[in-house]
């Protein structure tokens, strides 16, 4: 049962342009934010490689970074059915790594990011997960909060960067991060056996607040 965090990704529908363009915004963050982080059991480890093409740190909150990347957009097009043009921003995310104590080439890389919807007017903050590839798919990711199971949710995509699930958190999750003190994100190595990523809440609250600055 999930308790705080929605389990499905929210449906664009197609006959509302803003809501259209705000997913594809955050589909173009996603990518950015993750074409660094390369996952390979067969060479350097998951940290060493997370680190070779780091987006820019713009703060420190506790144990999460503020950083920031280039992010191309889609641009309202003049007219209805003319073709989306693009343009290049800076986005910020809230990151963190977390890597597997007993083996390093295994390691997920969380992300956290705010934005507002334009078609339903109110704030939307989304949390990505990049994991291995080679992770067991059908059991998805499994996320605790203080002990507390927050839910199961599907990945969506394995592009080579990893493999990613986006999890929208509601307002009673939010408030369990910034009140709790760890996370536990477990993926599978198979059906049965599981792997705990620990994710530190340490300096949530204050993160969360610069992001939205």
């Amino acid at each position: 049962m999930h308790t705080g965090l929605t389990g499905n990704v929210q449906r664009v529908q197609t006959g509302r342009e803003g809501e259209i363009l705000f997913k594809l915004k955050l589909a173009c963050l996603a990518t950015a934010m993750t074409a660094a982080f390369v996952f390979s059991v067969n060479s350097a480890s998951f940290a060493q490689k997370a680190a070779k093409a780091k987006p820019v740190v713009k703060a420190t909150h506790g144990d999460w970074e503020i950083q920031c990347d280039k992010a191309k957009v889609p641009v309202k097009p003049a007219e209805e059915g003319g073709e989306i043009t693009f343009r290049e921003i800076e986005q910020c995310g809230m990151v963190q790594l977390s890597v597997d104590k007993t083996n390093k080439n295994i390691g997920i890389k969380v992300a956290i990011f705010r934005g507002k919807d334009p078609a339903q007017k109110k704030e939307i903050v989304q949390m990505q997960v990049v994991a291995p590839l080679g992770v067991f798919l059908p059991n998805g990711i499994a996320i605790e909060i203080d002990g507390k199971p927050f839910g199961r949710f599907p990945f969506i995509s394995c592009p080579s960067v990893g493999c990613l699930t986006v999890v929208p958190i509601t307002e009673k999750a939010l408030t369990a991060m910034q009140k709790g003190s760890k996370a536990n994100m477990i993926i599978y190595r198979n059906q049965a056996q599981g792997i705990g990523l620990g994710l530190s809440l340490k300096g949530f609250s204050k993160a969360y607040g610069n992001l939205g600055s």
